[in-house]
This record gives C-alpha cells, structure tokens and sequence, in this order.
C-alpha cells in the first residue's frame, strides 16, 4: 500500500491547519481524514527556538534615520516598510550581527538572539539583544566590496560614525544566502528619533512575540 497525506490550512503562509488526510495511493480510497489540533504552547516554543538557533532566520539587527520628517516642531511618522520582498529602512545606516553562533559575530554575549517562555502559555518570546559600545558605530567598519565577514557595518560614516548616531528606526533582517546584509527585511520599528553619542553605551533588546 501506497500512501499520500495533505493537510488544508488558510493559505501558503498558514496560521491554522484544518485537517489532514490520508489516501491510498493505489484506489484513491480516502483512509482518513480530519481536523488536527495543535499543542499551542510547545507550537509557539519550537517555531521561536527555530528562529533563534544557528544560522538563524534572525541574523542582523539594522539601524536608520529616514522614518520621521519634522517640520515646525510637527514630527510625522513614515509608513512601516511591511510590503514587498524588497523591503528595507528608509534609510540605513548601521547594522549589527546577532546571530551567536555565526562565527563573525565576536561578541556573542553582548549581540544574541534567544527565546523566553512563560510555563503554561501559548507564546514564546524572540529576545533580539545588541549592545552599541561607546565607539559603535565606527567609522572603520564602512560597507564597501565584501562584507561577509564584518561584525557590522556602516552605510554612511558621515551620519554614523564616531560612536554617535542619531535614528529613528530598527529593523530586523533575515540571514541572506550571500553574506551579510543580504537578507530579508523581517520587521520595521518607527520613534521619535535617538541620539546615540560617544558617551554612551546603548544595549536594545527587541521582543518578538510568537503564538501559535
């Protein structure tokens, strides 16, 4: 006997699993068909844990002064950049890597991604952390040519250098399959703009919630 099975859900980036059958390759006979139902806590544990382990779907943390515009005083917020599969910051200016176990990533204490989960609920926590030093960003580290095997870099010392930078939005990109800053814009986070000086040592830890 020959078996196929197929599961229905709500479209190609599911949310919910209808049912699942089962048919005998051989007759077309259906042998058995229905609604599953998902463990809703340990769904939401292992999706969050996929997202945080090596090789992450999670690998750079991406920094940008174009989501705001102020005119008089008025300070007006740019759209979320969530559309497309070419998305990105409005206007990048640094990015830093923390994935902990890709092996450019020299500080891993300090630049990770882990998961945080509370017993008995049906959501697990994506724990993005990164510390700016008080040098960061740095001017040495500007993109140009290969950029693989950087911790971070910056698009415009001018605006990002220095240890100082003023931003206004965050996001979070994918790993790519070409290196670093190759990956897909994941999320997209807007504010009142940040002034980051030399003084100044920054950590931002960015939470994710995941629930199945």
């Amino acid at each position: 006997m020959k078996l196929v099975f197929d599961i229905e859900t709500d479209g190609l980036d599911a949310s919910k699993i209808w049912c699942i059958v089962a048919k005998d390759l051989d007759t077309n006979r259906i042998i058995r068909e229905g609604k599953n139902s998902v463990h809703k806590e340990n769904m939401s544990q292992t999706l969050a844990e996929v997202m945080s382990s090596g090789n992450s779907i999670v690998s750079e943390i991406h920094f940008g002064d174009g989501a705001t515009t102020i005119n008089t005083g008025v300070i007006t917020y740019k759209p979320a950049n969530i559309l497309g599969e070419n998305a990105g910051l409005y206007h990048p200016l640094y990015y830093r890597l923390v994935d902990s176990l890709d092996f450019g990533n020299v500080l891993p204490n300090d630049n990770k991604v882990e998961t945080s989960h509370i017993k008995g609920s049906q959501f697990t926590d994506l724990v993005v952390t990164t510390t700016l030093d008080y040098a960061d960003p740095d001017a040495s580290s500007q993109t140009g040519g290969s950029i693989t095997n950087l911790t971070d870099a910056t698009y415009d010392a001018g605006l990002a250098s220095g240890g100082e930078m003023i931003f206004d939005e965050i996001g979070l990109k994918s790993k790519g399959i070409t290196g670093l800053d190759s990956g897909r814009l994941l999320t997209h986070y807007r504010f009142h703009p940040v002034t980051k000086t030399a003084e100044q040592r920054i950590q931002i830890i960015y939470t994710l919630r995941i629930r199945a």
